[in-house]
């Protein structure tokens, strides 16, 4: 922890101070003590809010939740719904804090994920900068000097660096790690938003996502070299951007709601301008977008309405040729798809129309879908699941991602040369009215317009990138180390564990009974109340005596909120049988081949109607592609099922006799939190 001991009876801290404070000491929060006792705090979030609002000093939150050592069941509780919240106090009887509950658990999660690395090649052909946490912090310069030697084991070439002499080497390094996601948020805060070095949003990552961050990248850059333009559009913060932000929340602080996706109808018409009419503007806001998974590719789903049509994943682009030789593909979310809009007023229209004015024979295609952005890998996913040709056109959206060595579009820009105002937007830039999708399109046009007229007689020969979506992204990443031959019986369970008991650890027992290496696919999904970190690990320790067992992250393929989500929320609906159906095919088709998996393991379902119905879908397919389906009874205690909800039911009430009965020690231990209390960094003023 950052104790800051103030003096003084000051209400805010400069951007000045906090810039010392974050740079010396790298921490997503500062507590700021008086009198040795807990006065308030400062996040990362709060930083960003002062930024935001144009001002030069934070006002020190006083009004936060303070938790006391062993509520750690209230903690997950207030993370899991609240997703603002990253860092909870823990304060005694006299006000003195003497530690805090994180969000994050990486250093722990790496520690289980040591053996998934994924290809060596792609960890060691980046230069990277490792920030070195503050010296003060033991847990986490452990944690560096292990991933160090790690990356150095793989080749890779880095140098270790301290906070503040990240500007040194912008220009020689093209990411630069941090531990921890803690650390990542500081100095994203510190460069990003005090120092306002926007040439580094996307390159600061942390250890864990530093696979894919770069793996992003080379696929990019493959699909490059296969003679596909890409453009890469992002807002690249700017003042004009804050102004928008600040403008956005006053109007719906004038109606007297809070900032949401929801518009308030009072504000229908200055957002709709020339379209205001009621009927229309309600029906666009009522436009239904729905989400379907076809070979673990996630996209719209199809239908047929007035001002909203999807056919095979892909939303209509109004004015597309019959023929042409060459496509301009979109991919990302919302303004991609066009939440806001009809048809005809999506970014690709518009830009269709452009084109065809030009007399240029190109098709634009909208590939874009809800959920790209909260899971970024189901859209590289569809990136590479589009046939694209040499001589194709990729445009994609990843908000404030700046690719290097590629054309990257700052859309900032766009609206700060038109003075946009905030009534044309709902409640950031990218969720925008008819009006700036226009803009946007001219710009993406003007952009393109050299590459429009490049000589297309070979467009039609295929690239040669590799298209095998599951394989680049999540079998090399998590399985590159593992020979599935050398098993006979390879079993598979795919578990959330929420929390992990003795039911799950049974249901893992029995199956070894039966093959001679298990595979368990933990949820990787973060709904549920312990966060993906926390259950990972649960898994690992819980099973950790256990011989020929491997534990892996779902990925994005397994189980996700797009795939079935009905299973997150636990109600069945007109999709569940398709969702459920979809999901099980996409693992027989193409998780269980490559990793030699004949045998599926699950615990039977008496209770839960949704879980049964998956059971039911892999009584029926699984076979159908040779791997045995085995339901196990659910283990009891007095009579009574194991389950995960009576487990959390006993830890909210504080019944830990009864809770011992229902998990492992190694799950009690992270449920209790044994080890609350943070390195105390205190800075006097």
């Amino acid at each position: 922890m950052t104790l800051f001991s103030m003096e003084d009876n000051r209400e805010t801290v400069s951007f000045d101070k906090l810039r010392d404070l974050i740079s010396e000491r790298m921490s997503s929060v500062v507590y700021c003590e008086r009198n040795g006792r807990l006065y308030g705090m400062i996040t990362m979030g709060d930083i960003a809010k002062a930024y935001r609002n144009g001002r030069k000093e934070v006002d020190i939150n006083t009004n936060f939740t303070r938790l006391a050592d062993r509520e750690y069941a209230r903690a997950r509780k207030i993370f899991h719904a609240r997703a603002v919240i990253n860092v909870l106090p823990i304060v005694d009887d006299a006000g003195i804090i003497t530690g805090d509950y994180l969000r994050w658990n990486d250093i722990a999660l790496n520690k289980c994920m040591s053996g998934t690395r994924g290809d060596i090649d792609i960890i060691k052909e980046k230069k990277i900068a490792f920030i070195k946490p503050c010296a003060m912090f033991q847990d986490k310069v452990e944690a560096y000097d292990q991933y160090y030697a790690r990356l150095s084991e793989c080749g890779a070439s880095l140098i270790g660096i301290s906070c503040n002499e990240l500007l040194k080497y912008v220009d020689k390094t093209e990411y630069f790690l941090t531990v921890d996601e803690a650390d990542k948020r500081a100095v994203e805060t510190l460069y990003c938003l005090i120092l306002h070095r926007n040439d580094l949003s996307g390159r600061i990552v942390t250890y864990h996502n530093y696979y894919n961050v770069v793996l992003r990248t080379k696929i990019l850059r493959q699909i490059q070299k296969s003679g596909i333009y890409v453009l890469n559009l992002l807002f690249a913060d700017n003042n004009n951007y804050k102004r928008l932000r600040r403008n956005i929340w006053k109007k719906f602080a004038d109606v007297g709601v809070k900032v949401s996706e929801i518009m308030h109808p009072s504000m229908y018409e200055a957002f709709f301008d020339n379209l205001a009419e009621e009927d229309y503007m309600d029906d666009i806001f009522q436009m239904n977008f729905s989400v379907t998974n076809k070979n673990g590719l996630s996209m719209l789903k199809n239908c047929s309405q007035p001002y909203y049509n999807v056919s095979d994943g892909e939303r209509k682009t109004v004015g597309q040729p019959q023929e042409y030789n060459k496509t301009i593909y979109f991919v990302g979310p919302c303004f991609i798809y066009g939440q806001y809009v009809e048809d005809k007023n999506t970014i690709e229209s518009l830009l269709q129309k452009k084109i065809r004015n030009t007399g240029y024979d190109i098709r634009v295609v909208n590939c874009g879908s809800l959920g790209y952005s909260q899971n970024f890998e189901s859209m590289w996913a569809r990136i590479l699941g589009i046939d694209m040709k040499k001589g194709d056109i990729l445009v994609i959206y990843f908000q404030s991602t700046i690719f290097p060595k590629m054309d990257n579009l700052n859309l900032c820009r766009i609206l700060k040369r038109n003075a946009v105002k905030a009534d044309w937007m709902v409640d950031v830039p990218s969720h925008c009215n008819h009006k700036v999708n226009e803009l946007y399109a001219e710009a993406i046009f003007e952009r393109l317009l050299p590459v429009l007229a490049d000589n297309v007689q070979e467009h039609k020969e295929n690239t040669k990138y590799n298209k095998d979506y599951i394989k680049i992204l999540y079998i090399d990443r998590y399985f590159s180390d593992f020979n599935p031959l050398r098993y006979e019986k390879i079993g598979s369970i795919v578990m959330n564990c929420n929390p992990f008991t003795y039911g799950h650890r049974y249901l893992v027992e029995d199956a070894l009974k039966i093959v001679d290496f298990l595979l368990i696919f933990v949820v990787e999904e973060d709904k549920s109340v312990f966060s993906f970190d926390e259950r990972f690990v649960m898994v690992c320790d819980g099973v950790a005596d256990m011989k020929n067992v491997m534990v892996v992250p779902s990925g994005p393929f397994i189980l996700t909120q797009t795939s079935f989500p009905e299973y997150f929320v636990k109600a069945s609906d007109e999709d569940l049988t398709e969702n459920v159906e979809n999901d099980v095919t996409v693992f027989a088709e193409r998780i269980a081949p490559p990793l030699n998996i004949k045998y599926r393991f699950a615990g039977q379902e008496p209770e839960d109607i949704v879980t049964n119905e998956y059971n039911i879908a892999m009584k029926k397919i699984l076979p159908q592609y040779g791997i045995e389906f085995a339901e196990i009874p659910r283990k009891q205690i007095e009579g009574r099922y194991i389950s995960g909800s009576k487990a959390r039911e006993y830890l909210d009430s504080g019944n830990l006799e009864e809770l011992k009965k229902l998990v492992p020690q190694s799950t009690l231990r992270i449920l209790l939190c044994d080890e609350t209390a943070g390195n105390r960094t205190k800075l006097l003023e």
